[in-house]
């Protein structure tokens, strides 16, 4: 049922023009969505308004319009408080749903607050504080990134390796994060706010049908939620890491032989208004708010959840049966995603060596006797990234053991080759024909032997992947993961790591030698969940 909690009658409403005899039935329900990103002394909104509200089939609400007020330093506290910025009904009611209205004439480096009033056709109005969001205006929206020097083969993260600082970014003067790898812990350096207040990584129990949360976990301790009270994470349905959208540029040097990475909460400003949102779209190509990645490894049952054993032995098809089970936003972990989320670690961390710097993971327990060595889900240390170097221990990153610990082959179908030409899904198609996914003109050629790149490849949709054709590197310089490939057929890309994999593994590392319908213990799958559009956790 909708939530009505914002439905008040108070003196000023009514003698704003609410007539007493109209203050019959229930209010609208919360705007569906509503947000403001802000531009020089302006701001541009963009707002959905909710629904009609039907009940057993019984029309209890008829949406008739949407006004909007805004107030600098507070939120409006009535329909009559702050200024009128916006009162829209009937067909232009859908206005502003994709086009910006612009509210100008705004001071830079002000706050200011604006609300949704959603009414009905009976002239109730939704009064609820749930539909309010600020902003503050600027000249420039602030930058974080980093360039990457491919003629540096040394992934040191002491500002002379190969990532480095520009002087332009918000980050230039950032320490990096490392892990203390004896414990697990890390320090984060300068990077706790990019992370809690850009990306707003943080844990969440999930409802799979909605794709919203339930509630948000402790971050330090999963089995609590934030409030305290037990959680649900081994029997929930699914557990997830929210990773807000982020927009991103990259700029090749002409000579091939460096790139700078930018990324920005927006790209709503001059400075950015060409940078892209890599890797948060859905299969229709709409833009989402963020994306769901897992915590942990899907279970054969499609359950992502702790205490379950990781799926194995089974086709791609077969898993892509299980996530569609799950629910039709349901998508593999790959893609673009684990681009944009590798080039975020080297910044982050100021190198390409994650393995040292952020944890080597479970990369070394294979066993004869198990012939596995493959760990079940677990909850493990506290805060967003847990690494140490045992080699035979869980790590996670942003929240997921299946980002951070290397222990199987995670399915990339988005990533294939036919007959040795390279395919990239942007949106997270899925079609291992290839239709649909973009040709990235490369064709690869049957490795010998593990390969090293020592430089990223730009595309079209996907950002940044390993080059194939970049073999000068090792497992501990350039990019230090391994690449291989085989030319024949069509190959589906498995990435990430595995537990007999050692130095070989890390976010760079691509494996396309298999046909999709290989299936053995070192196929596993970390079930990604897009949101439907509009929506972020609060």
């Amino acid at each position: 049922m909708a939530d009505f909690t914002g439905a008040q009658y108070a003196a000023d409403e009514v003698l704003a023009g609410i007539k007493k005899n109209q203050l019959a039935g229930l209010p609208p329900a919360n705007m569906t969505s509503f947000s403001a990103k802000g531009d020089n002394q302006s701001a541009k909104i963009r707002f959905t308004a909710p629904s009609n509200t039907v009940v057993d089939g019984q029309l209890l609400c008829t949406v008739k319009g949407v006004m909007i007020r805004r107030k600098q330093g507070a939120a409006p506290a009535s329909l009559t408080d702050g200024e009128l910025v916006l009162d829209v009904s009937g067909e232009h009611i859908h206005d502003y749903e994709t086009e910006a209205y612009i509210d100008g004439d705004l001071e830079n480096g002000q706050e200011y607050f604006y609300k949704a009033f959603a009414y009905s056709d009976h002239g109730v109005y939704n009064l609820d504080d749930e539909n309010v969001i600020s902003v503050v205006p600027s000249e420039k929206a602030p930058v974080w990134g980093f360039h990457q020097n491919f003629s540096n083969l040394s992934p040191a993260n002491n500002g002379s390796g190969t990532i480095t600082y520009p002087e332009d970014v918000e980050n230039s003067d950032f320490a990096p994060a490392m892990t203390n790898r004896g414990t697990g812990s890390v320090t984060m350096g300068s990077w706790n706010d990019f992370l809690d207040n850009v990306l707003k990584n943080f844990p969440h129990i999930v409802d799979v049908a909605t794709q919203r949360s339930v509630g948000e976990l402790n971050p330090d301790d999963y089995t609590k939620m934030k409030d305290g009270s037990a959680s649900t994470i081994t029997s929930c349905r699914y557990a997830a890491a929210w990773i807000n959208k982020i927009y991103m540029k990259e700029v090749y040097a002409a000579d091939g032989n460096s790139r700078d990475v930018y990324f920005a909460a927006d790209n709503e400003h001059s400075n950015t208004e060409d940078f892209v949102p890599v890797g948060f779209y859905d299969q229709n190509n709409v833009e989402l708010e963020g994306i769901w990645i897992p915590m942990f490894y899907m279970d054969a049952s499609g359950n992502t959840r702790s205490g379950t054993t990781p799926i194995n032995s089974k086709t791609c098809d077969q898993e892509k049966a299980i996530i569609d089970a799950v629910n039709g936003r349901a998508i593999f972990l790959g893609g673009p995603i684990l681009n944009v989320l590798r080039d975020i670690e080297y910044m982050i961390f100021r190198s390409t060596d994650i393995q040292t710097y952020a944890g080597h993971g479970n990369c070394q327990s294979y066993s004869s006797a198990s012939a596995t060595g493959v760990k079940a889900n677990a909850v493990i240390g506290g805060g967003r990234f847990y690494g140490t170097n045992d080699k035979k221990s869980l790590n996670k990153l942003f929240h997921s053991i299946v980002l951070g610990s290397y222990q199987q082959l995670t399915r990339d179908p988005y990533m294939i080759t036919i007959g040795g030409r390279l395919y990239l899904s942007g949106n997270y198609k899925y079609n291992l024909s290839g239709s649909g996914y973009e040709d990235t003109g490369v064709t690869v050629t049957t490795n010998s032997a593990w390969t090293y790149a020592k430089k990223t490849r730009k595309t079209q949709k996907n950002g940044s992947i390993p080059d194939p054709a970049s073999k000068d590197a090792t497992s501990s310089t350039g990019l230090c993961d391994g690449q291989y490939y085989n030319n024949a057929g069509t190959r589906v890309a498995r990435r990430l790591g595995v537990t007999n994999g050692d130095l070989i593994v890390g976010p760079a590392y691509v494996y396309l030698s298999d046909e999709a319908s290989v299936a053995d213990w070192s196929c596993g799958v970390g079930c990604a969940l897009l949101p439907s559009a509009g929506y972020a956790p609060a």
